[in-house]
This record gives structure tokens, sequence and C-alpha cells, in this order.
């Protein structure tokens, strides 16, 4: 009655579900071939299969050991970007096709394809990664650990060649800082040629200016004024004198007295010196210095005239006139040319104010050309110790912290794939079982009857054992 019960409970679940050990009883050939298959197949793969060993190297990333304020780097310290970069160059056609050919990979697709398939296989094989939060407890905050894995059916192919791509990413890394340091050093020395050159051509500018205003120049007014003073005094001596001459000259020719003789006119003067340095004038005060002029001058005549009177001729008139008129002549062109210079050098007075703005624009671009050399000088001292650092290898470095060694174990075991390949010829097996108990039903409940007769069964009877 109890299976009778069963047999009429409602079916919410397909019969097949239902009874699990119905359907292996009904469709256990065909389960049973299915399994065999998919057991087949598997040992098949297992017995062609060609185990994969992956093989690790660990290179350890460590920034500089001279602080930042010792000396500054020229080489960008962002070990992301920086192995970014060194991860397109190592993985480049040219480095790959080397380690191809040093360690004999894909010996069996050598003679059907090109160099440039053979790379991109070798480059589907290795696997780069960056952890930078993986930091070794004996090393600083700033080192970081990058993992490089390589796929081989040879173990030891497999380390060999992690390995190589190892040492392959710490060349690169000292070749790369090296060669931006190197770089900049260079870049920083054009730059400072040129400013240096262009701070030349400035002086240049500033001394043929110099040259060419020479006596308007700012720092030369000072004199100018000087100078200015002391031909203004100059003049008026001169005119002073000539005044006195044509007096003199004219009191000879009009025969006024002999008290015009030159003797008496030598004491006038004699006196008019006394009275003068008397008075706190000096020897170079111009009025002393006409004063002594004229002296000398009437002492010669009278000493002439004393010859000539000793050698029995008479001193004329009109030789001593004609004497005072050659002074008066010479008086004359000296005051003229006092007056150029005056002229001359008040016009050079005036032009100084333009030659001091022009002076001072020549004067400022010199300086921020100077500047400009000066902080290019030290940019350039700074790029030769960074590259003198990074020769030294002081810098961020690469270095192989744990190499890579020949793995023991396949990364998938012929046991992993055995056991896969069981466990889905088993679910194989069960599929076809339920696929054709869709395709033909067998009936196991009073609803499935039911539905199938479009009547209600007239009654029921127990399994007989």
């Amino acid at each position: 009655m109890e299976e009778v019960e069963e047999l009429d409970a409602p079916a919410g679940l397909p019969t097949f579900l239902r009874d699990p050990l119905g359907l292996v009883s009904r469709r256990w050939p065909w389960i049973a071939v299915t399994f065999a298959l998919g057991l087949a197949a598997t040992g098949a793969v297992v017995r062609f299969y060609s185990p994969s060993y992956v093989a690790f190297a660990t290179v350890l990333i460590t920034s500089k050991r001279i602080p930042e304020s010792f000396v500054r780097s020229t080489v960008t310290e962002d070990s992301f970007e920086h192995v970014n970069a060194m991860i397109g160059e190592i993985l480049s056609r040219e480095k790959l096709a080397t380690v191809i050919e040093k360690h004999g990979l894909y010996k069996e697709f050598q003679k059907t394809l090109p160099m440039s398939d053979l790379t991109t296989l070798l480059r589907a094989d290795i696997k780069v990664e960056m952890d930078p939060g993986a930091t070794p407890t004996s090393q600083p905050e700033t080192a970081h650990l990058l993992r490089i894995s390589f796929d081989n059916t040879d173990p030891r192919v497999a380390a060999d060649v992690a390995n190589d791509l190892a040492d392959l990413f710490t060349r690169a890394s000292i070749q790369q800082r090296s060669q931006q340091s190197e770089l900049t050093t260079e870049f920083l020395s054009r730059e400072l040629a040129q400013a240096e050159e262009a701070l030349k051509e400035q002086n240049r500018k500033i001394t043929e200016f110099k040259e060419r205003y020479r006596g308007e120049l700012p720092e030369e007014q000072d004199a100018n004024l000087h100078r200015l003073e002391l031909l203004q005094q100059q003049r008026q001596s001169l005119a002073a004198q000539i005044g006195e001459a044509n007096t003199r000259i004219a009191m000879m020719a009009a025969g006024a007295g002999g008290g015009a003789t030159p003797e008496s006119r030598l004491d006038q003067l004699r006196a008019r010196l006394t009275t003068e340095l008397a008075s706190g004038h000096t020897e170079q005060y111009p009025d002393v210095i006409a004063l002594h002029r004229e002296i000398t001058s009437l002492e010669a005549e009278t000493a002439k005239q004393s010859t000539e009177a000793k050698e029995g001729a008479a001193a004329s008139q009109a030789t001593v006139i004609q004497s005072a008129q050659r002074q008066v002549v010479a008086l004359q062109g000296e005051l003229a040319r006092t007056e150029a210079e005056l002229n001359e050098l008040q016009t050079r007075i005036i032009r100084t104010p333009a030659r001091q703005e022009e002076e001072s624009a020549l004067l400022e671009k010199a300086n921020v050309l100077r500047e400009n050399y000066t902080d290019d000088l030290r940019k350039v001292k700074e790029a030769e110790l960074a590259e003198s650092l990074e020769t030294a290898q002081q810098g961020e470095r690469f270095s192989v912290m744990d190499p890579a060694i020949p793995p023991t174990h396949p990364k998938i075991s012929s046991a992993m794939i055995l056991a896969a390949g069981s466990v889905f010829s088993l679910l194989l097996a069960a599929a076809v079982g339920a696929l054709l108990e869709l395709r033909d039903p067998v009936l196991g409940n009073v609803g499935q009857l039911e539905a199938e007769l479009g009547a209600p069964p007239l009654g029921s009877v127990i399994k007989i054992a």
C-alpha cells in the first residue's frame, strides 16, 4: 500500500528525478556506454597530455638610497610608470626573439611560423605582475615586488627563461635610467650654452653702447658737470684777458703816457698777482694762471727790449703793439676752442637722461640673462651629480630577489585531469539518461496515467515482488 500511495502522489518533479534508481535501471546501457566513452576520452587526454610547468622569478624594486634633500634625481621615480615602460621594452619583438633563439623555444613552429608569430606565442606565456603593497619586512617602505612567470613544458627551460627575463629587467632599468639621466644632462648643458651665449652677446652690446656714447653716460655726468664749471670759469678768464690786452693795445696805439711802458705794466700785473694770491686763490685758479701767462710774456718782451737796447736798436712802439695783438689772437683762439668744448659738453649733458634709459634697459636684460645662466648652471651641476648617482646605481634599483628554480609539479597534473574527466563523464552519462527519459517518458504515477488516457483510472494494484 505504501508504494501505491507513492505512485498516486501528485507529481511536483519529473518522474526520472523522483525515481533516479528507476532511471538507471531503465537506461543503464546508454549510461554505461556514455560513461565508458568519457573515461576513454579522459584516458586518451591523460595519455597524450604534456604537463606545463610555471617558473617564478621575483624582482625587488627599491628607491634611491641618498635623500632627495642631498641629491635631486633627474629620473622619474614613479615605479609603476617605470615598470610599465620597461615591460613594453622587455616584451618587444627584438628582446623576445633573442630569448627564443637562446633557449630554442617553439622548435615545432619555427619552420612554419615567422618570428613575429613566435614572439606573440612567447608573449602569451609570459606574465608580469607588480604588487606595490607587497613590501619585504627587511626592506624600506618604498620597496616593491615584481613577479615574472613563464609557462613551458620543460621545467628547466621555464626557470631559465624566467631568470633571463628578470635579468633583462635589471639591465634595462639601469640602462634606461642612465640614458634618461644623460639625456637630461645633455639638454640642460645645451640650455646653459645658449644662456651663456645670450649673456655674452648682451655684454657685448653694453660695451658697444658705452663706447659709442662715451661722455654721455649716466656714470660720467658728475665729471661732466665739474668739467663744465671749469670751462665756464676758463671762458670768463680768457674774455677778461682779451679785454685787458685790447685796452693795452689801444692805450699804446694812442700814445697814452709814458707810464704805459712794459715795465710799468709788468709791475701792475705782479701787484694784481699778489692781490689774487692774498685773497685765497690757488695757483690753479684761472685768473692766476692768466696773470702768470701775461707776466711771463711781458718779462720776455722786456728782456728782449733790453737786449735790443744794448745792441743799439731802439724799441719801437709798433713792435710792442704787434706782440700784444698776437697775444690777443692766441687768446681768442683759445677762447673759441673753450666755447666749442663747452657747447659739446652741454650737448652731452642734455643727452644723458636718454642714454640712462637705454643703458638701464640693456643692464636689466643682462641681469635677467645672468640669472637664467646662474639657474641653468645650478641645474647642470645637479644633473651631473644625479648622473653620477645613477652611474653608481644609488637611484631606484631592480635586483633579483628570488631567482626562478625548476618547478617540481606541473601547473595541471594528470590526476587533476583524470578526476575532472571522471566527473565530466559521470555528468554526461546522467545527462544522456535524462535526455532519453524526456524523449521516451515512462508513466510513473496516477497523474501521468490520467493525463495520457484522458480519463481517470478505475483502480490500482500493489506491486507483487
